[in-house]
């Protein structure tokens, strides 16, 4: 691991504090300024409306009036100072990306900015879906202030992770077409369901997409969910522990957040046990015979390995016993004899806790997650 520089480490401390700062002003601008207001005559009184579309339909607030002009003249000011916020935030944000960019930081790939940059202004990041995969290896990165070995950037997919702590939520939402797909049709309109791999979905330059779930999480998914997840004992796994959240810049200089697991749990979940269970890995036929042969082969060499040195120690042990008591005949000392003993006890000691024990037990673990 490669260990950030200063001027790294000045870069990735102010980043967090611009993409806040962006996305609370993105935010307000799509909850409280998704309309305008306009002024319309009917049978000879002026009216105020809030026009929703760009065909000018939208609600009546009421006939004209002093509260409904103070609000005519609120609510443009307002809109307008949150989008210079925004546009100020926005602009912090270019200038920072061109510097992570030359100081080679971590990145992920366009498409899966932004789809988490839509995920982080629907607020479907918050304990609904984990960045998993190849692009959770950034905010690790990022986390760990080190760049790992090279050539572990992300790869042309993207993989997440349906937890449904937000489900009642997400639930609402998905009345109004705020599901999982339609979060992939509003980063990419071009995005379709794989009929092949109904987890699957893929655009226009085949980016593919895929969402995985526990057994549990998956029957909270929003209703009229298109993209239905593919169910994986592990996956339920990753809801423990910390969860990693760090800002990342993708390639085209612009930045998103990544949620992703605990990096204990992320190592476990990566595993080679959580293709176990048959008909949810793509290559579990394939997978588990050699899983089942590696197991056989760790146990039997696990077995005769610890009892060669168990025998080995308990040789030097009854070498240095007879030696013992040839020379406590003739009452003669010898520190070889004494040096002899106790590499002979510790030795045997070690095979006994440290080599039979533990290769017994795990082989024994690695031969009861195979069934």
């Amino acid at each position: 691991m490669i260990p950030f520089n200063e001027e790294q480490q000045r870069l990735l401390n102010n980043l967090t504090q611009y993409y806040d700062a962006w996305l609370g002003h993105a935010r307000r601008l799509r909850a409280e300024f998704t309309y305008r207001l306009q002024w319309k005559t009917v049978a000879g009184r002026e009216y105020l409306y809030k026009i929703v579309d760009r065909k000018g339909n939208g609600a009546s607030l009421g006939a004209k009036s002093a509260a409904n002009e103070a609000e005519f003249s609120r609510y443009p000011a307002a809109r307008e100072q949150v989008r210079a916020g925004e546009r100020a935030a926005k602009s912090k944000l270019a200038v920072a990306g061109s510097l992570y960019r030359a100081l080679r930081l971590p990145v992920i790939a366009n498409p899966a900015a932004a789809i988490l940059r839509e995920a982080d202004l629907r607020g479907m990041l918050d304990g609904t879906l984990l960045v998993i995969g190849a692009n959770a290896l950034a905010a690790y990165e990022l986390e760990a202030g080190a760049r790992f070995t090279a050539g572990l950037d992300a790869t042309e997919d993207f993989d997440l992770s349906w937890l449904g702590d937000g489900a009642d939520t997400l639930s609402l939402q998905g009345a109004a077409g705020h599901g999982v797909f339609d979060l992939l049709k509003a980063a990419d309109d071009t995005y379709t369901v794989n009929t092949k791999r109904n987890f699957q979905a893929r655009n226009r330059d085949a980016y593919s997409v895929e969402l995985l779930s526990s057994p549990g999480a998956a029957s909270r998914l929003a209703p009229g969910e298109k993209l239905l997840p593919l169910s994986l004992p592990s996956q339920s796994w990753l809801s423990a522990g910390k969860p990693v959240s760090q800002v990342v810049c993708a390639r085209d200089s612009t930045f998103a957040r990544i949620i992703a697991p605990d990096l204990r749990v992320f190592a476990l979940q990566s595993s080679g046990y959580r293709n176990r269970k048959a008909g949810t890995a793509p290559n579990a036929a394939r997978i588990r015979p050699k899983a089942k042969f590696c197991s056989r082969q760790l146990r039997t060499t696990c077995r005769i390995t610890g009892w060669i040195r168990f025998l080995c120690g308990g040789c030097l042990m009854s070498c240095a016993s007879i030696f013992r008591e040839r020379v406590r005949r003739r009452q003669v000392e010898s520190p070889a004899m004494r040096i002899t003993w106790r590499w002979g006890l510790l030795l045997s000691y070690y095979t006994t806790m440290h080599s039979i024990l533990p290769g017994l037990h795990k082989a024994q673990y690695l031969e009861n997650q195979r069934g």
